[in-house]
């Protein structure tokens, strides 16, 4: 079971989905390449343990990103400057 499933139930995304495109990512999550294919389109993100840094480069492929989630303990291995 991916560990957002664990901290966020249906009703959950059902909620997330109000604020528009949630984007979970299905593959690899500690591949950069990866997240900011999958980030392209979102409105919210979720993230969890294993996502690499949101930095410029990704941020600049979600230029529609409105909330960003993160299902574990602490942000500080996600957050950058440009968030």
């Amino acid at each position: 079971m991916k560990t957002q499933n664990r901290i966020f139930n249906a009703s959950h995304y059902q909620q997330l989905k109000t604020m528009g495109e949630v984007v979970c990512n299905p593959g690899d999550i500690s591949d950069p390449a990866a997240t900011k294919n999958n980030i392209q389109n979102a409105d919210v993100a979720i993230t969890s343990w294993g996502c690499p840094h949101l930095d410029k480069e990704i941020l600049d492929e979600a230029p529609n990103l409105r909330a960003g989630f993160h299902a574990a303990r602490s942000v500080k291995s996600i957050v950058t400057n440009e968030l």
